[in-house]
């Protein structure tokens, strides 16, 4: 399996001029090359090496290293069904992207990250939710909200980016609807109110309880 994965190189700045070039490589073969490329990568742990080239040809690197997960979970009616599953503990800064698919409208289905294993609402950090209201949103705290209206179709693929701050417990989203630009959706939301505290994540899971329907989540990769 693979996944596609979004590089971000735009912090990168010249304190007197500009960036010239943004090229990306994986060992010693190149991958891609602008400041935020999309690239796909299979499944395991990959290191991708930036090289930024200035105006002046002076230049400068960094690295990221990417783990693409294999497992596609599907979420239960059930409110005592969780399907889990482990990701690299991570305890500072990172993101985190995959595909979502509501499989019929009106659900109420969160997709979450954890800090150990997630089998209740309340153990959830960072959730997303395909909402009754055929809406996407995002836990802030005590409740959920959403900086833009994002409305999602039965079958149809949405691709979430969550960006987490493990050490301040705080997130963004951003979600890419089917043939549209990426949107969004949540900027600088606090970690859900009862794991204000938690130092590390290290789990995600789904649930669509005392719902209609389900949700099926896949392709899921994390940047650290």
């Amino acid at each position: 399996g693979s996944a596609t994965v979004t590089l971000d190189g735009d912090d990168s700045y010249d304190s007197d001029g500009s960036i010239a070039s943004y090229v990306w490589t994986e060992g010693v073969t190149q991958i891609a090359t602008g400041a935020t490329p999309n690239v796909s990568m299979d499944v395991g742990v990959h290191t991708a090496d930036l090289t930024v080239t200035d105006d002046d040809d002076a230049t400068d690197d960094d690295s990221v290293a990417i783990t693409v997960v294999s497992r596609t979970l599907t979420s239960s009616t059930s409110p005592y069904t969780w399907p889990n599953s482990v990701l690299p503990t991570q305890t500072g800064t990172f993101t985190c992207e995959f595909d979502a698919v509501p499989n019929t409208s009106g659900i109420d289905a969160v997709t979450g990250l954890s800090s150990g294993i997630g089998d209740w609402w309340t153990d959830l950090a960072c959730i997303v939710r395909f909402n009754t209201s055929n809406r996407i949103d995002v836990r802030n705290g005590s409740s959920y909200a959403a900086d833009a209206t994002v409305a999602y179709t039965a079958s149809a693929t949405y691709h979430v980016r969550m960006v987490v701050n493990v050490s301040n417990h705080t997130y963004s989203v951003y979600v890419t609807p089917p043939g549209q630009s990426e949107i969004t959706l949540a900027s600088g939301y606090a970690f859900r109110t009862e794991q204000q505290s938690i130092t590390s994540i290290d789990h995600w899971t789904l649930n669509a309880g005392n719902s209609v329907g389900t949700h099926t989540v896949s392709s899921l990769t994390l940047t650290e």
